[in-house]
């Protein structure tokens, strides 16, 4: 009958516009903002360390310049700020100075602390206070550098390193921070 050979020759054109606009529609990718990359057929934010500055159907987002992080979402390479150790954004990034610290993200140079009392570095690009080596004649107690008690000494700098006793049957007259055995009388 007419009216059935017109059913299946409708359904013939359903399935064939059907297949047709799917795969009209996986030849299209969809693009992100600034910030997102593609992952499918749908946006998704830059995971942190790493930013996107276009609409673009891109399914990565370009790395940090070494030493720096943003946060997820960055849109801009002066985003990626210095990590610990570091001052300053995007590709004009600094180690914070010998005898200083920085033990979080930012750009802010004065984030750059100086070493705790009794104490110094010899390298730049710290990233805690406890990398500031005690003094000589100071020992490390928990986070500060105190001095070497009464009858003690210590010559050189460092974390590791503890007061030494002076010899026997001798004493630093009281004194405390001593920094040689010479000390001893």
């Amino acid at each position: 009958t007419l009216a059935r050979s017109h059913a299946r020759t409708l359904a013939r054109a359903r399935t064939h516009a059907s297949t047709h606009a799917r795969t009209f529609f996986s030849r299209c990718t969809r693009v992100c903002g600034a910030g997102m990359k593609r992952d499918g057929d749908k946006c998704v934010s830059c995971e942190s360390s790493t930013y996107k500055s276009d609409n673009s159907t891109a399914p990565s987002c370009t790395p940090c310049p070494d030493h720096t992080e943003s946060p997820v979402g960055s849109t801009l390479v002066r985003n990626c700020v210095a990590s610990a150790g570091y001052f300053g954004s995007g590709d004009d990034v600094k180690q914070c100075p010998v005898n200083t610290f920085k033990d979080t993200p930012g750009a802010d140079e004065q984030l750059c602390r100086a070493c705790p009392a009794n104490s110094s570095s010899l390298a730049a690009g710290n990233t805690a206070a406890t990398e500031c080596a005690c003094d000589p004649g100071h020992a490390r107690n928990g986070t500060i550098c105190t001095f070497c008690p009464v009858d003690t000494y210590k010559a050189l700098p460092g974390n590791i390193a503890s007061c030494m006793p002076c010899p026997d049957n001798m004493n630093t007259n009281g004194a405390v921070g001593c920094v040689a055995g010479t000390t001893c009388v």
